[in-house]
């Protein structure tokens, strides 16, 4: 029982940083591309905001690198 309550713990904690991920990533799109590259997002080469699709993909991508982060230095520390 107290295996499953940690698994409950870690998939929430996962999820909560996914949605956290996601909304930053729009949040500092939004903020910080159309000042640092204003020419850029006026002829059109770089979007002015992203759509919430684009930055679930991008919140995918950074918590799975991670993930696969935290897997490797779990596995590390059991070694030793």
């Amino acid at each position: 029982m107290a295996g499953s309550n940690r698994m409950v713990r870690l998939t929430v904690w996962w999820a909560g940083l996914f949605c956290a991920v996601a909304v930053a990533v729009k949040l500092v799109w939004i903020f910080l591309i159309p000042g640092l590259f204003p020419g850029a997002v006026s002829n059109g080469l770089v979007v002015a905001s992203l759509s919430w699709v684009t930055a679930i993909k991008i919140a995918i991508i950074v918590v799975g690198i991670l993930f696969i982060k935290d897997l490797k230095s779990r596995k590390n520390r059991k070694r030793e």
